[in-house]
C-alpha cells in the first residue's frame, strides 16, 4: 500500500513558498464560474494582486476591500484536483488561511436545493482529494 511505502525522511522535491512580499488577504474566495467572475469584476472595485500560469493561460488573482476587510478572488477549475491545485498555488502568491469556495453543488433531492444558498456539512467525493 502506499500509506506503507511513503517516504516523509526524504528532502521534498515540490515545496511551494510564500514569495516574501505576497499580498496579505483576510480571505481568498475562488469561483468555478465565469460568470459570477464577470459580475464582480464589473460590480466591486477590484485590482489584480498576483497570478499564476497554467497550461490554459494566466490566472489572475485580485483582492476587493469590503467592510474594512481585503479578500483575494479568482476563477477556479472545476474538478477536486485541478480546483485543490490552484488553491496550492495561491499559497505561494498571497498570505492568507482562510478559503472560501463559491460555486454549484449537486443533491439528490431537487426540491430542498433549487433556489437556496445551502452549507454542506459532509459529502462524498470520487477523486480522492
Amino acid at each position: 500500500m502506499i500509506t506503507e511505502a511513503f517516504d516523509n525522511q526524504s528532502a521534498v522535491i515540490i515545496n511551494p513558498q510564500i514569495k516574501e512580499n505576497a499580498p496579505e488577504v483576510d480571505a481568498c474566495i475562488l469561483t468555478f464560474s465565469h460568470v459570477i467572475e464577470e459580475f464582480v469584476l464589473a460590480n466591486y472595485d477590484c485590482r489584480q494582486i498576483a497570478s499564476f500560469w497554467f497550461a490554459t493561460g494566466n490566472t489572475p488573482i485580485y483582492c476587493i476591500d469590503y467592510k474594512g476587510k481585503k479578500f483575494a478572488f479568482y476563477k477556479t477549475y472545476v474538478g477536486a484536483p485541478a480546483c485543490v491545485g490552484t488553491v496550492e498555488d495561491t499559497l505561494s502568491e498571497i498570505k492568507t488561511d482562510k478559503y472560501i469556495v463559491f460555486g454549484g453543488a449537486g443533491c439528490l433531492n431537487k426540491e430542498i436545493a433549487h433556489g437556496k444558498v445551502m452549507i454542506p456539512t459532509e459529502a462524498w467525493r470520487d477523486e480522492g482529494t
